[in-house]
């Protein structure tokens, strides 16, 4: 049973995550949080580097997209509630920003991407965006190098990609963390959440 936070880096998803789960957990849940992709040294490779790193972009992707095919199979991962950082979206929209755009979202999202036809759908999931000015602005503040995906004009789809596809998969909520602090955003995730399961 998933609960999934989508979106671009420096929404806060990382920082939600546990949150979540105590909020959770203090209503009587059994709930754990987990991060894909799992950084093994061939995923870290591509993040620092993309293409220049000599691994092929749809490698990068079916390689993540395996990590969580195989886990949602596991008994761990049917035996309590989960939090998940990054999920079924993010591989889509990521994917989708690697595939050179050889054909339109909705083509690739319905006939490309397996992330969005073989994984488990969440009970319910949130997309978090950010303006790209805004997310630089974090990105510095908090002086992480930029990955290969952390250019203008690539944030600049991404912001774009991630907000149609929450138009297009009503199991997200689509929340645009621009403007907003983390405990501004927390109380939109806490609110729906009470609403949903009726806490």
């Amino acid at each position: 049973m998933l609960i999934a936070l989508e979106g671009q880096d420096c929404t806060g998803k990382t920082s939600l995550a546990p949150m979540i789960r105590d909020f959770l957990a203090s209503n009587s849940f059994i709930v754990s949080t987990k991060s894909f992709p799992e950084r093994t040294p061939f995923i870290e490779s591509y993040l620092s580097g993309g293409s220049a790193s000599g691994i092929n972009p749809q490698s990068f992707q079916m390689t993540c997209f395996l990590q969580k095919r195989d886990w949602q199979k596991t008994r761990e991962a049917q035996d309590r509630w989960w939090v998940l950082d990054r999920w079924g979206p993010s591989g889509t929209v990521y994917g989708y920003i690697d595939s050179d755009y050889d054909v339109d979202f909705d083509t690739f999202m319905k006939d490309s991407d397996p992330n969005f036809r073989l994984l488990e759908k969440p009970v319910i999931g949130f997309i978090l965006t950010v303006s790209p000015e805004r997310l630089f602005e974090r990105l510095h503040a908090r002086g992480d190098a930029p990955s290969c995906y952390e250019s203008l004009s690539k944030q600049r789809v991404l912001y774009d990609t991630f907000s149609m596809y929450a138009k297009k998969d009503k199991s997200y909520k689509l929340i645009d963390t621009t403007n907003l602090t983390l405990e501004e955003v927390f109380e939109k995730i806490k609110s729906t959440l009470t609403h949903t399961f009726s806490l």
